[in-house]
């Protein structure tokens, strides 16, 4: 039940986010005082639309730090039957360092992401063509699995810095697990044949190839979560002192 979770969220994202972009409007352009305004609503509400419709699986991931928390929780319980205690403001601070830290690697990765480019441009004449552009798959992949594999590291009460470095010395781990979730997530989705359906073969076709495409992306979250857990239980199990689980 978890999918439908994400499955739901990222869509109803996605779907706002290509209504503001179609949106049509209707200006009163009767001065130049509502020509400025008309020209001030367009911008903001075409650039979030663009925004949500393009980071839309950035944003999905800050926005189930509470479910993905819970699910490595659960998850580790199953491995190893040993229960944390639960304190509901310990989890609310979970959530927030979640999202701190997700900030903090998306702003790290664009930093990096931004230097590939301006790289990329100076030598070569086709910058999307440069090998470097892997290395920024890399990076990518290694800041998703950094988010994962903190939900553990938090258990552990691990500090941020403590995290940052116990990760870096795992930097293999969380970049296969960061590749697992970048390629599931990355897949070709394009929604709009949802919105703008017709009944014929061939959009009842891309109707189905899409919602393919749109499962495995939105599991994506789901799978990379668990798939940490899993690792991280394997390299730093959960401590015996932890409350053993009633059955």
């Amino acid at each position: 039940m978890y999918f439908l979770i994400p499955f739901t969220l990222l869509g109803g994202i996605y779907y706002y986010g290509y209504k503001l972009q179609t949106n049509v409007f209707e200006a009163k352009l009767d001065s130049i005082n509502s020509l400025v305004w008309y020209l001030i609503y367009a911008l903001v509400e075409v650039s979030v639309g663009l925004l949500l419709m393009r980071f839309a699986k950035y944003l999905v991931v800050a926005l189930l730090s509470p479910l993905l928390a819970h699910i490595s929780e659960k998850t580790e319980r199953i491995l190893t039957g040993v229960k944390q205690p639960y304190s509901w403001n310990q989890f609310k601070e979970d959530i927030i360092r979640a999202i701190k830290l997700i900030i903090r690697n998306f702003i790290w990765y664009y930093l990096y992401f931004l230097l590939i480019q301006v790289i990329a441009f100076i030598f070569w004449e086709n910058p999307s063509e440069s090998p470097l552009q892997w290395l920024n798959v890399l990076i990518c992949a290694y800041y998703y699995g950094f988010s994962f594999m903190d939900y553990v590291n938090e258990r552990r009460r691990r500090s941020v810095n403590e995290s940052i470095a116990f990760i870096r010395n795992h930097s293999g781990l969380a970049i296969s697990i960061g590749l697992l979730y970048y390629f599931m997530i990355f897949v070709p989705v394009d929604l709009k044949i949802f919105f703008n359906y017709t009944l014929t073969l061939s959009n009842t076709v891309e109707l189905f190839i899409q919602l393919f495409w749109w499962i495995l992306a939105s599991s994506a979250p789901i799978v990379g979560i668990v798939a940490a857990t899993i690792a991280m239980n394997e390299i730093d199990p959960a401590k015996e002192s932890s409350e053993p689980e009633q059955n």
